[in-house]
Formats: C-alpha cells, structure tokens, sequence
C-alpha cells in the first residue's frame, strides 16, 4: 500500500576508527560515523555503519537508501585493499543513482574513483575554520545551491583534488582548490567537514599540533581562529533531505 513502505537505511562507510587515530576526540563526540550521522539528523530512519577500515564486508547496495564515505586517516593513492574495494563499490552506488555523499577522503575517493586527480596541498595542510566560495555553476544544487555565496567551514586535510573527473561539476571553492563536487545527479563530495564543529575541529588541531606545526602551519592563529560554521553543516543535513525525499516519493 502507498506510504506503508519502511525506508531502506542509509549506509556510513567508516574509513577511520577515530577511537584508535584519535582518542581524545572520540571521547568526547564519539567514533566517526556517530559524528557523521547526529549532523544528518535522520534520527527517524534506520542506519547502517560498515568499518571498511576494517576490512568488513561490503553489502548489497540494493538494501539501503544511500551512502556516505566518511573521512579517513590514510590517502586515497595508498596501497590498501580496502581503498580500492570502496572506490569499485562507491563507482557501482553513482552508477545505480544511489544517492552518495563523500566527505573529505570520501570526496577525493570518488574524484579518484571517476577519474580526477589527488595530489598534496601545494601550501601545506588546510586545517581549521575556512572560507569557501560557490560557484556558479552551484545554483540550484541541492547540496550547495541555498548557501551563501561565501560561507565558513571547518577543515583537516592534507591532499585535495587538482583536476576534477570528466563530466563533474565544481560547486565551490577556495585558494586552496576544489572544495566541492557534483559527481552524478544525486552523487556529491566536499572537501571540507559539514560534520564538525569547531569545537571538535579545535580537539583534532590540539592533537595534531607538533605534526601540523612541523608542516609549516601557525597551529596557534588556526587554533584561535575556529569559529562555527552553520552553513557548511547545513550540507549534511541536505543530503539527509534528499533520502527523505526519495524515500517519500517511493511511498508515494
């Protein structure tokens, strides 16, 4: 019957344990899915988180309603049979019009997936509270089309993509490079972090202090420079949207 069908959920590729890479964030905002997952804001439809960090297996894409690639600890380039497994699975979920998101590693995961490139930041790391511009080309996407022309988002990578696949779109930028990109119709990456805060960003910077200062960054000017970033949270919450509204019009 029309509107009795239960959602298929939604599935989180966990690419770091950040209890393990991370401990003193995981403590206070929990593992990464669980980051991912609050910032979402789909508290009314089921979830499923698979670790591919840990070589858990890959299900079937037909039982679930979406998918994010999380963040990771590692770079796409890796020798890590893992990376490559999820590249073949997340090329398989934009093939089959399943709505993906990726984020951070997950976005360059995909670029690299369809055929762009990964490489290192040439000015060092991009940590901390940054600025991203839409492009034009931004309007009227469901992901970017409704933030402000310039908005503030929080960062934490070391490579970025320097030329996007064939076919994508940028939806927004900065002097650091592509900071978002419509894959397919319903397939997205960002650069940035819509699931931190700054306070978690803040967590992750303090960590990684010694690390990032003998990269050249001011770890000290990031750090007293954090401040929110609503619109770039806004973005998970979008991708949320779009799976309740696919599912609603299944229903239907």
């Amino acid at each position: 019957m029309p509107g009795e069908t239960t959602p298929k959920p939604l599935l989180v590729l966990q690419g770091e344990m950040m209890h393990q890479s991370l401990p003193s964030v995981s403590a206070v905002y929990g593992d990464t899915a669980e980051v991912i997952l609050r910032g979402l804001t789909i508290d009314d439809r089921p979830a499923e988180v698979v670790m591919v960090c840990e070589d858990e297996p890959l299900p079937p894409l037909e039982e679930f309603s979406g998918v994010v690639m999380s963040g990771a600890a590692v770079m796409v380039a890796d020798p890590i049979p893992w990376i490559d497994r999820t590249s073949d699975y997340l090329r398989e979920a934009v093939r089959r019009g399943v709505p993906t998101l990726g984020l951070c590693f997950g976005h360059q995961l995909l670029a690299k997936t369809f055929g762009g490139e990964v490489a290192p930041l040439a000015a060092g790391p991009e940590y901390g509270t940054v600025t991203i511009e839409r492009t034009a080309e931004s309007a009227g996407d469901p992901m970017l089309g409704h933030a402000p022309p310039r908005f503030l988002a929080q960062a934490a990578h070391h490579q970025t993509v320097v030329v996007p696949p064939p076919g994508a779109v940028v939806l927004a930028r900065n002097g650091n490079g592509v900071q978002a990109l419509r894959f397919a119709e319903a397939a997205w990456g960002v650069q940035f972090h819509p699931e931190f805060d700054d306070g978690l960003n803040r967590l992750i910077i303090e960590a990684v202090a010694d690390t990032l200062s003998g990269l050249g960054v001011d770890t000290p000017a990031t750090l007293a420079a954090l401040t929110p970033s609503p619109d770039a949270a806004a973005v998970l919450r979008r991708f949320g949207a779009v799976l309740r509204a696919r599912a609603a019009a299944k229903a239907a």
